[in-house]
């Protein structure tokens, strides 16, 4: 059986990344989700959704990946509340809190990561530039993950389903990286 290190970027819009211990990338996930209605109307008078953890298809996923594979780590992402976004940061401190338990249930060893702690032994650290606005800036970030998964995994696909550059992906990637090359040296 194949020893494992799982990367996790958790959230709605993040992925689960099977890595060897030798640094070989296997696949990744994209986070499965499911969307709920909830209570209230938008201003349209269309139903209110939510996107949620589709509780289920994770356990199922864990599963098989138990089978498959000797899962020696799970690195999960810790989220990070930044301004002006606690409401929707919510969603994923309730993904973090189902995964460590979901871990804990299963007897897989795991650990969380603070966001700043894997990118700065990543990569360099990289600025805002002086005028550079908010979104310009993320969006630097996003596409500096992405480049650094493909120069280390180039075989796995970083794309999602409607064939756009998908971040998560290359985050879950870059931690269990991180996972391995500080906790597995």
């Amino acid at each position: 059986m194949k020893k494992v290190i799982v990367g996790i970027d958790v959230g709605v819009k993040g992925a689960i990344a099977i890595i060897t211990k030798s640094g070989m990338s296997i696949v990744v996930h994209g986070m499965h989700v499911i969307e709920i209605e909830v209570a209230g109307k938008r201003e349209d008078g269309s139903s209110k959704i939510r996107t949620i953890y589709n509780e289920k298809k994770l356990r199922k996923l864990f599963r098989k990946m138990k089978k498959l594979f000797d899962i020696r780590y799970v690195c999960i992402e810790r989220p990070v509340v930044m301004p002006k976004q606690a409401a929707f940061a919510s969603g994923s401190f309730e993904g973090f809190g189902y995964l460590k338990g979901l871990m804990s249930g299963m007897k897989i060893k795991y650990g969380s990561v603070m966001p700043g702690l894997w990118t700065r032994e990543m990569f360099k650290v990289i600025k805002k530039k002086k005028d550079e606005k908010a979104h310009a800036f993320a969006k630097r970030k996003k596409m500096r993950a992405i480049k650094k998964a493909r120069e280390l995994f180039p075989s796995i696909k970083l794309k999602d389903d409607s064939g756009n550059d998908h971040d998560g992906f290359a985050d879950a990637l870059l931690i269990a990286e991180w996972a391995r090359t500080v906790l597995y040296k």
